[in-house]
């Protein structure tokens, strides 16, 4: 049994039949997103990854969320920054943590993740929380806000993944202090040849000054595509003809 100190009146207790998925063999790469005026490196992504293979993770999340187990998929998400951060290190990295619906409206998200910055020393201006695109009850999503709002609250910066998709809309931004929004890579990849697609493109590049909030534009994948958002002024980048998801070392431990 697992008893993790909340900082709360209450444990948070973790029973051993949430260890019997084997959720360890499976690791995180990490993809950059860089600023697209100076070219430098702004966030790391953590991407969850089995081998060198993405085919079977968002099954692997399903699955552990439908047996109930989105706290432990909560820890081992956030486990992914812990080696790059410690006493020793004296200029760390900035990440991106993704979470589902169903781990942010969980009872446990805010106690689980106050509990891991405090326990393990993480500046919390050095990790984003990504809000990841997924369907959702009513129920799931009115206790999502209200975790979100707690941890922002208490300083914590949130992120929206894939916007314009799914739940990531604009109901959600209307309701949330959005420190960054991610605009899905689908609508670059067709900007090119659909005008409606590129209009879209066009309209998020204002959502800095609309939304006082960082955009970054997902899914470069050509030089094109660099040349198209940089001259909209986009604050930030992230596709595979910038980077791909690879390992990272703690350099600074």
């Amino acid at each position: 049994m697992l008893i993790v100190d909340s900082g709360c009146s209450k444990n948070l207790i973790f029973p051993e039949e949430y260890f019997e998925y084997d959720i360890a063999s499976y690791h995180f790469h990490f993809q950059p997103i860089y600023c697209l005026k100076t070219g430098e490196i702004k966030l790391y992504e953590a991407l969850l990854r089995n081998g060198e293979s993405t085919t079977n993770i968002e099954k692997t999340v399903m699955a552990l969320i439908s047996q109930g187990k989105e706290d432990l998929l909560t820890l081992h998400t956030l486990s992914a920054v812990k080696p790059f951060f410690s006493d020793k290190i004296k200029s760390p990295l900035s990440f991106s943590l993704n979470f589902e619906p169903a781990q942010i409206a969980s009872s446990r998200f805010p106690a689980l993740v106050k509990y891991f910055f405090n326990r393990f020393n993480i500046p919390k201006q050095n990790v984003m929380l990504e809000i990841t695109e997924r369907a959702c009850s009513t129920k799931m999503y009115q206790s999502m806000i209200k975790n979100i709002e707690k941890l922002i609250a208490e300083g914590f910066a949130f992120a929206m993944d894939d916007f314009g998709t799914g739940m990531s809309n604009f109901e959600l931004l209307s309701q949330l202090n959005i420190k960054l929004i991610k605009i899905d890579g689908c609508f670059i990849n067709s900007a090119f040849d659909n005008s409606y697609s590129k209009s879209i493109i066009e309209m998020a590049a204002t959502f800095k000054e609309k939304f006082n909030c960082s955009v970054c534009i997902e899914g470069l994948e050509t030089q094109e595509h660099i040349d198209f958002v940089k001259k909209l002024n986009f604050c930030f980048g992230q596709g595979y003809a910038l980077a791909r998801p690879a390992p990272l070392s703690p350099i600074f431990a």
